[in-house]
């Protein structure tokens, strides 16, 4: 199996552009190649991204024609999500909208954790989107992705995670009190590496919830679409059908 992980940002133009980051932090990872179809410092705001889409659409479809075998988007607004299925048959998956479905099926309700308020209002949107908003709370840390990377570098260095663990671990325990919470989930790939961290600090004081970690997951869905022979509904994404590289228009039942 072959799974192409698109990253919208410039390679190796900071620690969440680097194969060994998420190397490092996604489990099962032998299958997975990851492509950087962006042209700027990782941001986050859905307009940071959005000018090199059209790149990132082109390098979906390419993986297809490539073999490969489904598609997973790592940034948390899933943007260009429904567009991709429009134009390949493989799955492709968002993390926001895989966390938040698992999210679903493990309790009542879930909050989803982002670094600070753009990231928190991305995933507020989408929860909206996938009419899940009346299951769906959304928090954030107060620190940005860009600041969060200097704990991650020090962690390396020293094994420590510092006070960005112990910020997740008492925004998570808010949600759980105050906003009747039963599932939690990260908001943004700079959190990847602390997500199994916090669940373990959750458990010692007594919150025994399931923090999802939504790039594994989407990964492990990934894979079980393919091994089920499933993928998104051409009658739900009809676009364009591509054959032999030239666009031939999807049958339409309603034309």
């Amino acid at each position: 199996m072959k799974i192409a992980g698109i990253v919208p940002f410039a390679e190796e133009s900071t620690i969440l552009a680097d194969n060994e980051y998420f190397r490092s932090n996604i489990p099962r990872s032998d299958d997975l190649e990851i492509f950087y179809t962006g042209s700027i410092v990782p941001g986050e705001t859905k307009s940071d991204v959005v000018d090199d889409m059209g790149r990132t659409l082109q390098v979906i479809k390419e993986v297809e024609r490539d073999g490969f075998d489904a598609v997973v988007l790592f940034p948390h607004f899933d943007l260009g999500l429904d567009e991709a299925r429009e134009l390949v048959r493989i799955p492709v998956m968002g993390a926001t909208q895989t966390a938040l479905h698992i999210g679903g099926m493990l309790g009542h309700r879930i909050c989803s954790i982002s670094p600070i308020l753009p990231l928190m209002r991305g995933v507020q949107h989408k929860a909206r989107q996938y009419g899940l908003d009346h299951m769906v709370t959304c928090r954030s840390l107060g620190i940005s992705a860009n600041g969060i990377l200097p704990y991650y570098a020090e962690y390396l260095k020293t094994g420590k995670y510092g006070e960005v663990l112990d910020r997740l671990v008492e925004v998570s325990i808010k949600a759980i009190e105050e906003d009747d919470v039963s599932v939690l989930t990260s908001g943004c790939g700079a959190m990847l590496w602390l997500v199994s961290p916090a669940e373990k600090k959750l458990k010692e004081r007594g919150y025994n919830v399931p923090f999802i970690n939504p790039i594994p997951t989407m990964l492990e869905i990934a894979r079980a679409f393919v091994n089920l022979g499933l993928t998104h509904s051409k009658l739900a994404y009809p676009g364009f059908e591509w054959e032999h590289g030239s666009p031939k228009l999807a049958d339409n039942p309603q034309g």
